[in-house]
């Protein structure tokens, strides 16, 4: 983003604004003209560009890109639509997904499923892995947990969702 100081703007004015957008995660390029002082902000942060604004000495904010690119009616104006078996996501369906953060057993799952499938929600979702810093702690069912998060699902016509936290859980995805 770049941004463009009042040309009356303070040193002191400068300097808080380029420290408030450092901290946000910000490369900061400077140039200073005749008048205006401009600030080039670069990197792949999502800033709210009206708190830029409010601070002192800011004249306007630009965005030189859109931030979330892949998702903006720009990129896609028809909408973005996804399928998830026979679920449709978007363009005017709503989809709920529901199931719990971590499959710990058959029962639990099944039981859960039972329920969605009863309400008519179509979408079963559940983490067969857990990335945590405590290595005695219950990491998830792993493989197991997959084909049961399939198998509880097919059964019951319904689609599936997991999260991947790490590309070597990629393999588990494949069942």
């Amino acid at each position: 983003m770049i941004i463009v100081m009042e040309s009356n703007a303070t040193e002191e004015q400068i300097v808080k604004v380029v420290d408030r957008l450092v901290q946000l995660g910000f490369d900061i390029h400077r140039s200073t003209g005749a008048r205006y002082t401009i600030l080039g902000a670069v990197g792949s942060r999502v800033a709210d560009l009206r708190a830029i604004e409010m601070l002192g000495g800011v004249n306007k904010v630009v965005r030189v890109s859109s931030p979330y690119k892949l998702a903006a009616r720009a990129f896609r104006p028809e909408g973005t639509r996804l399928r998830l078996g026979s679920k449709i996501i978007g363009e005017g369906h709503c989809a709920v997904i529901v199931g719990p953060g971590m499959i710990e057993s058959r029962t639990q799952l099944e039981t859960i499923a039972n329920l969605l499938a009863a309400r008519g929600v179509g979408i079963l979702s559940g983490n067969v892995t857990r990335s945590g810093n405590d290595p005695h702690g219950f990491q998830g069912l792993g493989e197991e947990g997959m084909r049961l998060l399939r198998e509880v699902a097919d059964a019951r016509g319904l689609a599936t969702m997991s999260e991947v936290d790490d590309v070597s859980q990629l393999p588990l995805f494949e069942i």
